[in-house]
């Protein structure tokens, strides 16, 4: 008898289903899931934001970026495998990742972006089964009932309980839901997984190395002048800055000054979950609130004193004072022993093609969402000229700006290459550190020249009396004025070559300048002749 022809069709439809499944990949019937969690050895390499100039670090996720090495150990897995490297950095750019170390090549890279969270645990949990625990707020007393999660999480969170549809977090108790198991595909910390095929299963030691955004560093110098020397104490300090949640211990750091090509791109950025926003109908209303007062503080109004940031001189100028109670005697000066702060460690200088690397020489921490200090330098007795500087460019009328010229060479007790930033200034008057000012320096080359300026006196001032243009000729007349003890050394930034030659004038940094001395308690007029 011959086969119906309703059993044939189940029949080929039966073999035909077979052989689909023996034709499918092995990864689709079965993989092995291996996870290593925790890094036996790391190294950071944190590269400055090259777009960032003397403008502010943005501390919430900083723009620079970071080379990460680590050493994980794991076990791989026989025939087709899912390796996963829990922790990495939260900025991490998948497609500069580089795995070492592994028996087999690797077939396919991920990064699994969705973090755990409250937020997430819900948007995991839609439509799905939770359990509602309330607390009484008057016996103690929870209560827990089933729910369902109709709608969330974004615009509010509304639960299907036996007793109907109600709002997440408004029922006026103290309420929270708990979830049974966790869900597939959240993870507490950032993942980067790839798929293996290996022969045999074997424990080997990786080498995970990628870049990641969300790291920066910055200089900042603190510089202590002499009062009896024209020399200074200077430190630097480099603050280094992770925006990430991952934690980065024990590790070997090292910093890079300089300007590295780098392409930026949208990574993944910051990976952190959206706030779990629960929104009610309000059930307040302001009668129920005590009205808060507020009392107008009193306001004095002190003398205003002038201090001269050099030779500690007060000059002060009356003004009308409301009647106060006396301020309480000063405390006695401390001891100064050295202007110069002590370091413990500081940070070891090499070379890196055109770059400087500043390595690390001990193990360090570079915790997550915080800052680190690390000591780049410390020279004491750098001797500096001082001249207060007037350019013409900015006007010529008021305060001169305060200029300390140096010289990085190793005669001048420097000698390295110094990176951009701020230096703090101050000065040492009655046995006190007084703060100077603070400028912004850029990046000093072995055996240059350079300035920082500090601030503006009010001791020498200048006053533009007249300004004359006739045949491409401009006339500047002035007058500076000197309230200072002794003599001071004073420099006219001028908008071009003068006429004739005089004494003092040159060329210096590409800008033509007058230098002159200008007598204590003295008013000097000046004149002189550009032509264009």
């Amino acid at each position: 008898m011959g086969v119906p022809l309703r059993s044939r069709k189940k029949l080929c439809f039966d073999k035909l289903s077979a052989a689909a499944i023996f034709l499918l990949p092995l990864p689709a019937l079965a993989q092995t899931i291996s996870s290593s969690d925790r890094t036996s050895d790391v190294s950071v390499s944190i590269y400055r934001d090259p777009q960032r100039g003397d403008g502010p670090v943005n501390r919430d996720w900083p723009g620079g970026y970071a080379l990460i090495s680590e050493t994980r150990t794991i076990t791989v897995p026989a025939g087709a495998g899912v390796l996963r490297f829990v922790g990495v950095a939260e900025g991490m750019l998948p497609e500069s990742a580089i795995v070492t170390g592994l028996p087999a090549g690797v077939i396919e890279k991920n990064r699994d972006a969705r973090l755990l969270s409250a937020h997430g645990l819900l948007d995991a949990h839609l439509k799905r089964r939770v359990t509602l625990v309330r607390t009484n707020l008057k016996t103690g007393k929870k209560v827990q009932q089933n729910a369902i999660v109709q709608s969330g999480p974004n615009g509010g969170v509304l639960l299907e309980t036996p007793d109907g549809v109600e709002a997440l977090g408004c029922s006026g108790l103290p309420e929270r839901p708990t979830y049974s198991q966790l869900p597939d595909g959240l993870s507490a910390r950032p993942v980067y997984s790839v798929r293996t095929r290996a022969k045999a299963a074997m424990t080997v030691t990786v080498k995970l190395t990628y870049l990641a955004q969300g790291f920066d560093w910055y200089t900042s110098y603190v510089a202590h002048t002499d009062k009896d020397t024209d020399t200074l104490s200077i430190t630097g300090w480099a603050t280094i800055l992770n925006g990430g949640a991952q934690s980065f211990p024990n590790a070997r750091l090292q910093l890079i000054a300089g300007s590295a090509l780098y392409n930026r791109k949208e990574g993944l950025g910051q990976e952190r979950a959206p706030d779990l926003s629960l929104q009610c109908w309000p059930l307040d209303v302001t009668s129920t609130h005590p009205l808060t007062t507020y009392e107008r503080l009193p306001f004095y109004s002190a003398p205003q004193e002038h201090l001269d940031f050099f030779t500690g001189e007060r000059h002060r100028k009356g003004v009308p004072m409301l009647e106060m109670m006396p301020p309480p005697p000063p405390p006695p000066p401390p001891v100064m022993d050295s202007p110069i702060t002590a370091v413990a460690m500081v940070a070891q200088q090499e070379q890196l093609g055109d770059l400087k690397l500043y390595r690390v020489p001990e193990r360090v921490t570079v915790a997550a969402q915080s800052s680190k200090q690390i000591a780049l330098m410390a020279k004491d007795k750098v001797p500096f000229e001082r001249y207060y500087v007037f350019d013409t460019n900015f006007g010529i009328n008021g305060g001169a700006q305060i200029a300390l010229d140096m010289i990085n060479i190793v005669k001048k007790g420097l000698g390295l290459p110094l990176p951009s930033g701020m230096v703090n200034a101050s000065h040492e008057v009655n046995g006190e550190w007084l703060f100077g000012g603070g400028s912004s320096m850029r990046d000093i080359a072995v055996g240059e020249e350079f300035r920082i300026t500090p601030g503006t006196s009010t001791l020498v001032q200048a006053r533009l009396t007249n300004r004359e243009w006739r045949d491409n000729r401009e006339t500047w007349t002035l007058k500076i004025s000197n309230v200072h003890d002794t003599p001071v050394p004073v420099e006219i930034l001028m908008p071009g070559r003068p006429e004739k030659d005089m004494e003092g004038v040159a060329q210096r940094n590409g800008r033509w300048s007058w230098r002159l001395s200008v007598p204590a308690r003295e008013t000097l007029d000046l004149t002189y002749v550009v032509k264009y």
